[in-house]
């Protein structure tokens, strides 16, 4: 199994050590893989995407692509690693002022300025049909125009514009109605499957991660205290996993109800 995001043993604090997020976190995630990070508000799960890009630097341990260090002391380095990555932010985090086109064209535009404006309007058309959204029909219209859903889509069209090798998702299903959130976790999976990706979700959403994830991590106290498949998480002892469960089925049951 090759590991494509390798998190070893990191601590971080904040406010001169008085806010102390991690004690010792350490998280491999393989490649090709969905995994989903799960954990209460406020546990420091958007942080540790942080760390992953190499925006935050651990205050001990490391956190390795593909087996490489992150440099952090070298800006062109570093740069080349953020390039492995495409990220789909919580509210997708549309330009207002830019169409579907110019939006999911932006990477392309700032980074591969060696391309014709043909080729970046072919990629453009390959991203959005990839991602179910019909180009001819909506590349001139502005976010304000779009469902939530559609603007879910335009964002990860974006996000894999470039061809990344790793998806990162900061609360995908957040504030989604159930039609559209089960639109997202089969957009999660076929995206993961046609591009050959790995994928790191950020969330609290247990029926997505249960539908969607090979692998889920539980952080929660500064640690990572379960990591494992959706059958074994299901089962797993720790009683603020179990609590999360239980909140999950008593939500269930009532919405049924």
């Amino acid at each position: 199994m090759q590991i494509a995001v390798d998190v070893k043993n990191i601590s971080k604090s904040f406010r001169g050590g008085k806010f102390i997020v991690y004690k010792g976190v350490s998280l491999e995630v393989p490649k090709g893989d969905v995994t989903f990070i799960l954990g209460p508000s406020g546990v420091g799960k958007s942080v540790l995407l942080k760390h992953i890009l190499g925006l935050l630097k651990p205050d001990h341990g490391e956190v390795l692509i593909y087996k490489q260090p992150i440099p952090y002391d070298n800006p062109k380095l570093l740069n080349e690693i953020r390039k492995k990555f495409g990220m789909l932010f919580q509210n997708a985090a549309l330009f207002d002022d830019f169409t579907v086109f110019e939006n999911v064209a932006f990477p392309l535009v700032e980074h591969r300025r060696e391309l014709t404006k043909q080729t970046i309007a072919e990629k453009v058309f390959e991203k959005l049909k990839a991602v179910g959204l019909d180009p001819e029909k909506n590349i001139d219209k502005y976010p304000n125009e779009l469902s939530g859903g559609m603007k879910k889509r335009v964002g990860l069209a974006r996000a894999i514009v470039l061809e990344p090798d790793i998806l990162l998702y900061d609360e995908p299903t957040t504030g989604l109605d159930p039609v559209t959130r089960a639109m997202v976790d089969d957009l999660i999976v076929d995206t993961n499957k046609k591009f050959g990706l790995t994928s790191i979700v950020i969330s609290h959403d247990i029926p997505s991660a249960l539908y969607s994830a090979n692998h889920i991590a539980f952080l929660y106290g500064g640690e990572i205290v379960f990591w494992g498949i959706p059958k074994e998480f299901k089962k797993c002892s720790h009683p603020v996993v179990q609590s999360f469960l239980q909140a999950e089925e008593r939500h269930r049951k009532e919405t049924v109800n």
